[in-house]
């Protein structure tokens, strides 16, 4: 599974540093399954340079840090209260412009594109990629999260961290058994 979910986070960080940079005090939804899943029918029927370009999209960043981070090697358990707010999020994105800046430009160019794998028709060319997601979350407020964990000492109360989302956040939705990430997003106004 990691043939897919590697390219779709790639895909996805790099997507989402070029949205954050031009608009950086905007909230970001975005299912990069979506997005990934109408470039790789694309891609199905691409071929020559087009099909390199959609390619290079899917290597742009680095897939190692993010499963690092979420690895169980470097997480551990504990008790923990998360405090989010209710939030929903809808993002409408127009890609034309980004994925060009990503390097896929011959699919948008009727004297460059290559869909002969796709259709017999000569005449087909990319006009708009556009990306709609929707992301709510209406908990109250509140979110308690339990683990186990084993340490040796004083007695005492146990101490429970806690996590307030009082102030801007980045979040996802990953899929556990493939590592893939379904839904990723940023809160600027809690």
């Amino acid at each position: 599974m990691d043939s897919i979910s590697r390219p779709v986070t790639e895909f996805c960080l790099d997507l989402y540093k070029k949205l954050n940079r031009s608009a950086e005090d905007t909230n970001i939804v975005f299912s990069p399954m979506s997005i990934s899943v109408a470039l790789a029918l694309i891609h199905l029927g691409a071929k020559n340079n087009t099909a390199a370009q959609i390619e290079k999209i899917e290597s742009t960043i680095t897939y190692e840090n993010l499963m690092l981070w979420a690895s169980s090697e470097t997480m551990f358990e504990t008790t923990v209260e998360v405090y989010l707010p209710r939030f929903k999020l809808e993002g409408a994105f127009n890609l034309n412009q980004v994925l060009q800046e990503m390097g896929m430009t011959d699919i948008f160019t009727e004297s460059k594109v290559d869909l002969s794998a796709m259709t017999f028709a000569k005449s087909l060319v990319l006009s708009n990629v556009v990306h709609k997601a929707y992301v709510e979350v209406n908990e109250e407020g509140t979110v308690a999260a339990a683990g186990t964990g084993a340490s040796i000492v004083r007695r005492s109360l146990p101490l429970t961290e806690v996590f307030m989302a009082n102030h801007p956040f980045l979040f996802f939705i990953r899929h556990n058994p493939t590592n893939t990430i379904i839904f990723f997003g940023k809160l600027c106004s809690p």
